[in-house]
């Protein structure tokens, strides 16, 4: 009778790749304006998953937004420094 216990103690492991930040940055900026290219097409151009891609799309997003969530859109209740460097990014 054949032991089906061979993986008995043995942690199910997945392989996971690890990018460089410089390649994932450069791939989620081909994702955003003004390329604006789709998972599936970049996912085929560098042959990198679609989950990865939109996981890396949504952290991006996620991570955008919380950084922008308490900012005041009206100038009027802007503190004088963030005024300053409004004035001088324009």
């Amino acid at each position: 009778m054949k032991n089906n216990n061979s993986n008995k103690g043995r942690k199910n492991k997945t392989m996971t790749t690890q990018y460089p930040k410089e390649r994932k940055d450069a791939i989620i900026n081909k994702m955003l304006p003004p390329l604006n290219m789709s998972v599936p097409e970049l996912a085929k151009a560098e042959n990198i998953p679609y989950g990865t891609l939109y996981t890396w799309k949504q952290t991006y997003v996620d991570k955008k937004c919380k950084n922008t969530k308490n900012t005041s859109h009206s100038p009027i209740q802007w503190t004088t420094e963030k005024k300053l460097s409004a004035i001088i990014e324009t």
